[in-house]
């Protein structure tokens, strides 16, 4: 099912979008010199096309779904991907199939 949802996510991405699996069941985009605004955009109709292509066939069929955590990218790799954890789990505490972005701020 991963490898399904990583062939998702390329038909998603435009071509200068950078794709990897963080872990098992994690993935990170990257979305080079997009407005914050553009990427909540993109991330929601990613994450609400899944959700209409894996609607169960039946009662019984498996239920999957996609939620997403945005986050800019700031300071250094672990910060950002921190961010985007945060963001995650607040999508997935809200009932997932959905998008959220942790609002912190790093100090400078």
């Amino acid at each position: 099912m991963l490898w399904g949802f990583a062939r998702f996510l390329e038909t998603m991405a435009l071509a200068e979008y950078e794709i990897a699996q963080l872990d098992g069941e994690r993935f990170g985009v990257l979305l080079p010199d997009m407005k914050l605004r553009h990427a909540r955009e993109w991330v929601e109709d990613v994450v609400q096309t899944f959700s209409a292509l894996a609607a169960p066939a039946s009662a019984k069929a498996p239920q999957l779904t996609a939620s997403a955590g945005l986050a800019r990218v700031e300071c250094t790799v672990d910060w950002t991907l921190r961010e985007a954890e945060l963001g995650l789990v607040l999508a997935r505490a809200g009932g997932g199939r959905q998008v959220a972005m942790a609002a912190h701020r790093r100090a400078a």
